[in-house]
């Protein structure tokens, strides 16, 4: 992967994002506890995002969650801008927005 940042049709028009309580970890590993999984614990866990956007969604669950990792990806290098500067803003270490296109993003050795 490169860190070439590609100018999509996406940067235009930035969408709005906002956090989603139901993407947690606590929350879905309470769900994944009630299916019978044993997950993580959300103190300690590894988070991907997809289309993270701004980071919206995953920069207040870094705050909240200081030992875990997030990583958020989005095609928008526009967003993934705005994101960061969230993030340096917040002083968050646990956090990393990429701007990438899912479809070719090598995910070989990470787990999440």
């Amino acid at each position: 992967m490169t860190n070439k940042k590609i100018k999509h049709r996406y940067d235009s028009i930035p969408y709005e994002s906002c956090a989603f309580i139901q993407t947690h970890p606590e929350h879905l590993a309470v769900i994944g506890k009630l299916f019978g999984f044993l997950p993580v614990a959300a103190d300690n866990c590894r988070v991907l995002e997809l289309g993270c956007g701004s980071g919206s969604n995953c920069i207040p669950m870094a705050g909240n969650l200081p030992n875990s990792t997030f990583i958020g990806l989005d095609i928008s290098s526009k967003q993934i801008d705005m994101g960061q500067y969230m993030i340096n803003s917040l002083g968050l270490k646990n956090i990393t927005l990429t701007q990438a296109d899912i479809a070719s993003y090598d995910f070989i050795d990470e787990k999440f």
